[in-house]
This record gives C-alpha cells, structure tokens and sequence, in this order.
C-alpha cells in the first residue's frame, strides 16, 4: 500500500478492506467538496455584490485578526519566553 511520498507501508490482512473503504470514500468526499468549490466560484463569478461583501467582511477579519499592536504584543510575549 503506498503512504505518503511513495513509501512502502505495512498493513495487516484485516485492516486491508477498511482501510481500502476508508480510501474509496475521502476520493468521493474529495470529488463533492471540489463539485461544491466549483458551484461557489460560479455563484461569485455572477454575484459582485457577494464579492464586494466577502471582501469587506474578510478585510474586516484580518484586520482585527491582525491588528498590529496586538501583533507586536504577541511577539514580545513570545521572544520574552524564548530568551528567559
């Protein structure tokens, strides 16, 4: 069974069936989450009014996620451990 970067992984007699189950599965989850993707972009692609206000909504995220002096804050709390 291949893993990751094309190792060679072991796997008992028992497992193999559920785990093969299992596979077939997040291939189909995989397959409608990228059909989803797909009918989003479209939706957006002919709605501006969705984009301008996605992108507001998102600005407003970061910039509160990402306030520059909580950042720094932050930094400073983290180097202050690093080099106690």
């Amino acid at each position: 069974m291949g893993g990751a970067g094309g190792r060679l992984l072991y796997l008992p007699s028992p497992l193999l069936e559920p785990v093969r189950r299992r596979l077939e599965l997040s291939a189909r989850l995989e397959a409608a989450l990228q059909e989803i993707a797909a009918i989003n972009l479209e939706l957006l692609a002919r709605r501006p009014d969705w984009r301008e206000r996605l992108g507001r909504q998102g600005r407003v995220h970061v910039e509160g996620r990402f306030e520059l002096a909580r950042c720094t804050e932050r930094l400073g709390r983290v180097l202050e451990r690093v080099y106690a």
